[in-house]
């Protein structure tokens, strides 16, 4: 799921360089890669949050987005300054 989240990440900054780029072709794209259907992708978004896994995952693909670009750390902690929600 991380992983997911990974790709959909960097796709998503991609569209900053060509508005134009059809997401949601992308994103079918990303999935069947996986081998998964947006259902199944749903299915499991939903559980993840009903459990709430959700925040671990993101937090993986946060550590993993580092790893393929470490200036992007502290780009993130740049732009969340002063944004951090209360635990």
């Amino acid at each position: 799921m991380a992983d997911i989240f990974v790709e959909m990440a960097i796709y998503d900054g991609a569209l900053n360089i060509n508005p134009q780029a059809n997401m949601e072709g992308t994103s079918k794209y990303i999935l069947q890669q996986h081998k998964i259907t947006g259902t199944v992708f749903m299915d499991s978004y939903n559980y993840y949050l009903s459990q709430k896994q959700m925040e671990s995952i993101f937090d993986s693909a946060e550590k993993k987005l580092m790893k393929k670009d470490p200036k992007l750390e502290a780009y993130i902690k740049k732009k969340n300054k002063g944004t951090e929600v209360p635990k």
